[in-house]
Protein backbone atom coordinates (compact mmCIF):
# COMPACT_ATOMS: atom_id res chain seq x y z
CA UNK A 1 0.00 0.00 0.00
CA UNK A 2 2.99 1.94 0.13
CA UNK A 3 2.19 3.37 3.59
CA UNK A 4 4.75 4.30 6.17
CA UNK A 5 4.63 2.87 9.34
CA UNK A 6 6.17 4.01 13.04
CA UNK A 7 5.29 2.45 16.58
CA UNK A 8 5.16 4.94 18.73
CA UNK A 9 4.46 3.00 21.76
CA UNK A 10 5.86 0.31 23.62
CA UNK A 11 3.73 -3.42 24.78
CA UNK A 12 3.20 -2.72 28.12
CA UNK A 13 3.59 1.04 28.24
CA UNK A 14 1.20 2.81 30.64
CA UNK A 15 -0.24 6.40 30.33
CA UNK A 16 2.30 7.98 32.23
CA UNK A 17 5.91 5.98 30.68
CA UNK A 18 4.67 6.52 27.46
CA UNK A 19 4.90 10.54 28.43
CA UNK A 20 8.35 10.14 30.31
CA UNK A 21 9.66 8.88 27.28
CA UNK A 22 8.31 11.60 25.22
CA UNK A 23 7.06 8.90 22.66
CA UNK A 24 4.08 11.40 22.37
CA UNK A 25 6.09 14.58 21.48
CA UNK A 26 8.54 12.11 19.27
CA UNK A 27 5.67 11.52 16.77
CA UNK A 28 4.40 15.20 17.21
CA UNK A 29 7.73 16.69 16.35
CA UNK A 30 8.26 14.11 13.13
CA UNK A 31 4.32 13.74 12.23
CA UNK A 32 1.92 16.18 11.25
CA UNK A 33 -0.78 16.76 9.37
CA UNK A 34 -2.46 14.07 7.17
CA UNK A 35 -0.65 11.52 9.92
CA UNK A 36 -2.72 8.61 11.24
CA UNK A 37 -2.33 7.40 15.03
CA UNK A 38 -4.10 4.98 16.62
CA UNK A 39 -3.88 4.76 20.66
CA UNK A 40 -4.87 1.97 23.16
CA UNK A 41 -3.82 3.79 26.43
CA UNK A 42 -5.17 2.52 30.00
CA UNK A 43 -4.77 -1.36 30.60
CA UNK A 44 -1.63 -1.16 32.11
CA UNK A 45 -2.77 1.41 34.20
CA UNK A 46 -5.86 -0.46 35.23
CA UNK A 47 -3.41 -3.51 35.89
CA UNK A 48 -1.17 -1.57 38.10
CA UNK A 49 -3.82 0.03 40.33
CA UNK A 50 -5.19 -3.58 41.10
CA UNK A 51 -4.53 -3.20 44.93
CA UNK A 52 -5.84 0.51 45.01
CA UNK A 53 -8.92 -0.74 43.27
CA UNK A 54 -9.41 -3.40 45.66
CA UNK A 55 -9.25 -0.53 48.50
CA UNK A 56 -11.80 1.44 46.71
CA UNK A 57 -9.78 4.15 45.38
CA UNK A 58 -10.08 4.77 41.60
CA UNK A 59 -7.56 7.91 41.55
CA UNK A 60 -6.09 6.22 38.54
CA UNK A 61 -8.72 6.93 36.21
CA UNK A 62 -8.23 10.64 36.62
CA UNK A 63 -4.14 10.47 36.35
CA UNK A 64 -5.08 8.39 33.57
CA UNK A 65 -7.30 11.31 31.83
CA UNK A 66 -5.03 13.85 32.87
CA UNK A 67 -2.30 11.52 31.04
CA UNK A 68 -4.31 10.91 28.01
CA UNK A 69 -5.25 14.57 27.63
CA UNK A 70 -1.39 15.55 27.61
CA UNK A 71 -0.74 13.34 25.11
CA UNK A 72 -4.13 14.29 22.71
CA UNK A 73 -3.22 17.88 23.07
CA UNK A 74 0.56 17.06 22.20
CA UNK A 75 -0.86 14.97 19.23
CA UNK A 76 -3.65 17.26 18.17
CA UNK A 77 -1.47 20.06 18.10
CA UNK A 78 0.88 19.01 15.25
CA UNK A 79 -2.53 18.24 13.24
CA UNK A 80 -2.01 14.54 13.52
CA UNK A 81 -5.12 13.04 13.64
CA UNK A 82 -5.93 10.75 16.61
CA UNK A 83 -7.94 7.41 16.16
CA UNK A 84 -8.10 6.51 20.58
CA UNK A 85 -9.44 3.17 21.27
CA UNK A 86 -11.59 2.80 24.53
CA UNK A 87 -11.03 0.19 26.92
CA UNK A 88 -12.47 -3.25 26.92
CA UNK A 89 -14.39 -4.19 30.42
CA UNK A 90 -11.09 -4.88 32.59
CA UNK A 91 -13.30 -6.36 35.13
CA UNK A 92 -13.13 -9.74 33.18
CA UNK A 93 -9.07 -9.73 33.43
CA UNK A 94 -8.11 -13.66 34.22
CA UNK A 95 -4.57 -11.88 35.89
CA UNK A 96 -6.24 -9.94 38.01
CA UNK A 97 -9.51 -12.61 38.81
CA UNK A 98 -7.28 -15.26 39.55
CA UNK A 99 -4.87 -13.29 42.00
CA UNK A 100 -7.91 -12.09 43.95
CA UNK A 101 -10.86 -13.53 45.61
CA UNK A 102 -14.02 -13.72 44.21
CA UNK A 103 -15.36 -11.11 47.10
CA UNK A 104 -12.91 -8.87 45.75
CA UNK A 105 -14.08 -9.09 42.24
CA UNK A 106 -16.83 -6.01 42.65
CA UNK A 107 -14.36 -3.72 42.74
CA UNK A 108 -12.86 -4.23 39.24
CA UNK A 109 -16.24 -4.10 37.80
CA UNK A 110 -16.74 -0.15 39.32
CA UNK A 111 -13.83 0.76 38.03
CA UNK A 112 -14.69 -0.98 34.69
CA UNK A 113 -17.90 0.96 34.77
CA UNK A 114 -15.98 4.28 36.45
CA UNK A 115 -14.02 3.65 33.26
CA UNK A 116 -16.62 3.60 30.56
CA UNK A 117 -17.26 7.22 32.50
CA UNK A 118 -14.05 8.00 31.20
CA UNK A 119 -14.63 7.16 27.67
CA UNK A 120 -17.59 9.47 27.74
CA UNK A 121 -15.10 12.03 28.52
CA UNK A 122 -12.26 11.11 26.33
CA UNK A 123 -15.26 11.29 23.20
CA UNK A 124 -16.33 14.81 24.42
CA UNK A 125 -12.39 15.58 24.13
CA UNK A 126 -12.38 14.30 20.70
CA UNK A 127 -15.69 15.85 19.60
CA UNK A 128 -17.17 12.57 18.90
Amino acid sequence: MGLDYYEGAVGGDRSWTLIDAGRHTTIADNYGNGTLVTMMVGAWDFIDSDVEIISGDYSFIDELDENITIILDTLVASEVDVLVWNLPNMSFLPFLTQIFPTDLHHYFTEASARSEEHTSELQSLTNL
